[in-house]
């Protein structure tokens, strides 16, 4: 044993012996702060994992799993089963690490702790990536950013947005990780998460230099190396560092540049307990000085970063070393050096390749022994139903008789209903029969009525335009020659008098026939008709009327539906004149495409409908009347003070 392993081996067994120690020692207080202890073993696990000192970690945070169930401490629990999967992450045992962070998560999860959730879903992403099962890492990470997003958890979105990234940066998917890496950089500066941001600009810079980019994958690396500067994060700033001479190496063959940045990277990360992270950057500066063809130091950088990760399980690293090595030596024909690390490379391969053959062999025997294991059960359990056959049988045949029995009550039981709701029925239809056929003979006498009512108002208003109007006129011509010839009478007050008699009996004529068949309806349609009643209204009165028409087509209305139209609002406007005291009044008309909907609107001083009696209401009676022999519906709204809304509707 070389005199560094004695000294190593010495201060290990020293800190495992001061670990139970102080463990012995916070026995005695159990009893006085059960919660704080806990605590403190599962501190004291993770910074022993942190150590590398595995076994230690697992050992006490096993107990503050155990002490944490006995007081029944539920978040205690928890996070001793996270340490305990903490622990066993780093020190590989992956299978084991994913096991307790689920437990950690099911706990947290009935205790409502979204955080610790959130955090416990994103670990074991994280294992199963050093797992290498990218597939699994990759669900875990999108169960985690969607719980995250769902409950606004903003800083595990952060870290699980980066790891989202690296899984899609190493299965060649470096624009969707560039992607990623611009979320995570923008929602860390948010938080102020300095370290996230070092990070995000890191991450970025690799991504490029995948891409080819160098420019831009050293412009971001030298931001992460500023930021991580500002944290004073030398473990972290000699890593960005190794990226740097990578990216010098792999892109540019700048070996100058690239053996600057590495060592300084070295540097940075010598005497920190991650030497697998130091015997990277110690490869690297070995290859780039086997591509400049010196060898001999090459192999310094070799076996000094081979001595970092030779008691690691980390086969596919040691691969490496071995065959870089190998080639070396050879070159420097030092062939039994040479002969010596291939053989150590194709035994660990043939090693490598064992072990998954192995892995496979036991997989197909666990499969097969659980298929010899179903079908075991499957024989039981066909047993079992054969045992069970007959009673069922004979349970199944007295069942059988109960529920015929049952239905042939049932279905006499649902004729009777039957016939009861059928002779209802048939009442009901004869009722409603009996009401349309009433309902008819009252529209047929209501049409007969309305169409009685409208060829009196035409004959009434032909005999007084026809007649009376014709001999007023001739009155009024006569008088007027008797005047010419009598110049003397044209300024006699009576017979002044007697001639304006005369003119206005004509007019009212004209106006009565009017009012009962105005010829605008007859002869230009409804919308001249209105805008004729309107006008007429509006120079006698003290009243401004508006006229409203939107795609009103006459032709698509009966004359019947027309001069109902005309009638009801007709009589709204006299209403109006006669009893609102109203100086302003809309009527509009609009169509759409089953009806004709009219609004007539005016502010004046308004009524309670409810206070209408027999012989007042009797107007807005005969206008319901009309609108509902039209099949239409008429609503009026009005309160005392006003405004007065009477709207109704008639179908096309």
């Amino acid at each position: 044993m070389t005199a560094e392993s004695l000294v190593r081996t010495t201060w290990l067994v020293a800190i495992i012996w001061w670990t139970q120690l102080s463990v012995f020692a916070q026995d005695e207080v159990i009893d006085s702060d059960a919660v704080n202890v806990v605590e403190t073993w599962v501190e004291q696990s993770g910074n022993l994992a942190d150590a590398a000192q595995y076994d230690s970690a697992v050992v006490l945070a096993e107990k503050a799993v155990r002490y944490a169930q006995n007081l029944d401490l539920l978040q205690r629990e928890a996070e001793g089963y996270y340490a305990l999967g903490y622990a066993y992450d780093l020190n590989g045992r992956l299978d084991e690490a994913l096991l307790n962070y689920e437990h950690a998560r099911q706990i947290y999860d009935r205790l409502d702790i979204k955080q610790e959730v959130a955090t416990c879903m994103n670990s074991k992403g994280v294992a199963a990536y050093f797992m290498g099962d990218f597939e699994l890492a990759l669900k875990h990470y999108l169960e985690t950013l969607s719980y995250v997003e769902k409950h606004d958890i903003r800083t595990v979105m952060a870290n699980t947005l980066n790891n989202l990234g690296v899984i899609y940066r190493i299965t060649s998917k470096n624009d969707e990780a560039i992607s990623i890496y611009h979320k995570t950089l923008k929602l860390s500066k948010e938080l102020q998460d300095t370290n996230m941001i070092a990070t995000s600009y890191q991450n970025l810079g690799v991504a490029h230099n995948f891409k080819g980019l160098t420019d831009t994958a050293l412009i971001y690396l030298d931001s992460a190396l500023y930021v991580y500067g500002l944290a004073k994060d030398t473990f972290q700033m000699g890593h960005v560092y190794t990226a740097m001479g990578e990216t010098y190496y792999l892109s540019e063959s700048d070996y100058a540049q690239a053996r600057k940045y590495l060592l300084q990277g070295a540097e940075y990360m010598k005497g920190e307990s991650n030497q697998e992270e130091l015997s990277k950057t110690f490869h690297l500066l070995g290859r780039i000085e086997r591509d400049d063809h010196q060898y001999e130091k090459a192999l310094q950088y070799f076996h000094d970063g081979l001595d970092m990760v030779s008691s690691t399980d980390r086969s596919d690293v040691l691969l490496t070393f071995y065959q870089d090595m190998e080639i070396c030596y050879d070159q420097l024909g030092r062939y039994k050096e040479a002969h010596d690390y291939l053989q150590k490379y194709i035994s660990l391969y043939k090693e490598i390749q064992s072990a998954e053959r192995q892995q496979a062999i036991e997989e197909l025997q666990t499969r097969y022994e659980t298929e010899e294991k179903d079908k075991e059960i499957a024989m039981q359990k066909l047993q079992i139903l054969e045992g069970n056959r007959q009673r069922n049988l004979l349970i199944g045949v007295l069942l059988a008789v109960l529920l015929t029995a049952s239905f042939v009550f049932l279905l006499v039981r649902r004729k009777h209903q039957f016939d009861q709701e059928l002779a209802l029925q048939e009442k009901k239809l004869k009722e409603e029969k009996i009401k349309k056929l009433e309902q008819e003979k009252k529209i047929i006498a209501m049409d007969h009525m309305l169409e009685g009512e409208e060829k009196e108002r035409k004959r009434i208003a032909k005999d007084l335009h026809d007649s009376l109007g014709s001999l007023l006129t001739s009155a009024r011509i006569q008088l007027n020659r008797v005047a010419e010839d009598m110049g003397t009478l044209q300024k006699e007050v009576g017979w002044i008098k007697a001639q304006d008699i005369v003119s206005e009996a004509a007019d009212e004529v004209r106006r009565i026939s009017h009012d009962m068949m105005p010829e605008a309806l007859v002869n230009l349609g409804l919308i001249s008709a209105i805008e004729d009643l309107t006008a007429s209204m509006s120079s006698n009165q003290d009243l401004l009327i508006t006229t409203h028409f939107f795609d009103v087509d006459e032709g698509l209305l009966s004359g019947q539906q027309q001069s109902g139209v005309y009638r009801v609002i007709q009589e709204l406007l006299q209403n109006t004149m006669k009893h609102a005291s109203a100086s302003e009044l809309i009527v509009q008309l609009s169509q759409n495409d089953s009806s004709l909907d009219i609004l007539v609107e005016d502010n004046g001083v308004g009524f309670n409908p409810e206070s209408l009696t027999e012989t007042s209401g009797i107007g807005l009676r005969n206008m319901e009347s009309r609108v509902s022999y039209l099949d239409g519906e008429m609503h009026i709204q009005s309160n005392p003070g006003g405004p007065t809304i009477a709207e109704f509707s008639i179908p096309l």
